[in-house]
């Protein structure tokens, strides 16, 4: 996993202009942080557990009550229909003594207008002091839930906790960092990257999370096939008016459900985060986790997702330890570290050229361990390793894991018709 050591040395961070946001400087007693202070190495598990201690300064109901009661919000869904979905937690870490301040919170609605196209509204808000500091629009993502060797959208390794894949797995965890992404060139049938047509969009998402394994090998379940994950999108997108071409990265936490198709929109739970003011970056470094509550932040019955990225100074964070309420997940089988084009209007979106993307440091684990090793169960022939692939035509390369870390690669070969 990333870690930093503990320093002495305080670092500041710089807000892009780009948000929107009203600077307040706020009293320690006004919002209770919950911080824990630590001797130790600072790395996402004594993240998440300084994260559990601080709680939810702002209740889930108060986040999404606040966003609707607001103007900015009315006007962003005038003459559409809207419907909450999820809301994430955005915290400064302070490195040095590996604590994490509060800093906002979004709260996340699927909002489809008169023409039935959908998208996500994302509030960043601070409902204790009762500022609205941005509003934003992404687009409608849905994961492609299809584990095979041979995936039209998933490439990298899923791994079970036994041979028939029959034990529960409740944790998964791992490195990466936010791959640059380019216009493909060079091959017929390559595509635009623009969006005209929303699934001609560019988008490779990498990301961590846990399943189960109820699928016919493609995109369709056999029965309930679910997904829980947090990750990074890495977009590149060229608009339709000509205007230059640009990268950038979304950092999101994801539910998923599907049952008899290839993704059932009411089933899809998707919550984009801020990273406490900073939207994130190409080129940042990433360390996700996702599992039980207990195993992320210490203590409840739900389940829990932290991402962290180191990449700002003091580092910042995002998090949801009610993800989603325990009566809506199954039992799942599968730890998964994907590169993925997720789904976009019913059709995976297209492949963006991306700079190769390391994954490192994979844990997972099942109860109230974080401990069991990817590598060794891999080994034992209990996963698999996948690559992307369009028709007969390889669009990535999986590399072979290493033994100490499971650290593995994903290369990008080709767009081909995407």
């Amino acid at each position: 996993m990333t870690s930093v050591t503990s320093t002495q040395t305080m670092h500041s961070r710089t807000f892009p202009t780009t948000f929107l946001f009203l600077l307040v400087v706020m009293p320690i007693a006004m919002i209770s942080t919950g911080e824990t202070v630590s001797t130790q190495t600072c790395n996402i598990h004594t993240i998440g557990y300084a994260i559990g201690a601080a709680g939810n300064p702002a209740s889930p109901q108060s986040i999404e009550a606040f966003a609707e009661q607001s103007s900015q919000y009315s006007a962003a869904v005038a003459g559409s229909n809207s419907t909450y979905m999820e809301f994430a937690n955005n915290w400064s870490i302070n490195e040095s003594h590996c604590t994490v301040s509060w800093t906002s919170a979004t709260a996340n609605f699927l909002v489809q207008d008169s023409s039935g196209a959908k998208h996500v509204l994302v509030v960043d808000e601070n409902p204790v002091l009762g500022i609205i500091y941005n509003v934003t629009s992404e687009p409608y993502l849905i994961a492609a839930i299809s584990p095979n060797t041979q995936s039209p959208t998933y490439a990298g390794y899923e791994i079970a906790n036994s041979s028939s894949a029959s034990v529960a797995v409740t944790y998964a965890e791992a490195d990466w960092t936010v791959p640059s992404v380019s216009l493909p060139t060079g091959s017929p049938g390559d595509p635009s990257c623009d969006n005209i047509e929303p699934y001609d969009q560019c988008i490779v998402a990498d990301w961590v999370g846990i399943q189960n394994s109820t699928y016919n090998g493609n995109y369709f379940p056999t029965g309930v096939g679910e997904v829980l994950q947090t990750g990074t999108f890495a977009n590149y997108t060229c608009a339709s008016s000509g205007s230059p071409c640009f990268s950038s990265e979304v950092p999101f936490l994801g539910y998923y459900r599907a049952s008899v198709q290839y993704s059932n929109d009411n089933l899809a739970r998707v919550g984009f985060c801020t990273f406490g003011g900073n939207s994130g970056g190409i080129g940042d470094s990433i360390t996700g986790e996702v599992g039980t509550d207990q195993q992320v932040v210490g203590s409840g019955s739900n389940y829990a997702t932290v991402l962290v990225d180191w990449s700002y100074g003091t580092g910042d964070a995002c998090s949801n330890t009610d993800y989603p309420a325990g009566t809506e997940v199954h039992t799942e089988y599968y730890a998964d570290y994907m590169a993925e084009r997720p789904g976009y209007y019913g059709y995976p979106t297209a492949l963006p050229d991306f700079a190769t993307t390391d994954f490192s440091d994979l844990e997972m684990g099942t109860g109230t361990s974080q401990q069991l090793n990817p590598y060794y169960n891999y080994n034992n022939g209990w996963g698999s390793g996948m690559y992307m692939y369009n028709d007969a035509t390889r669009l990535t390369t999986t590399s072979s894991m290493a033994s100490v870390g499971g650290d593995f690669s994903e290369t990008w070969d080709n767009s081909i018709d995407t």
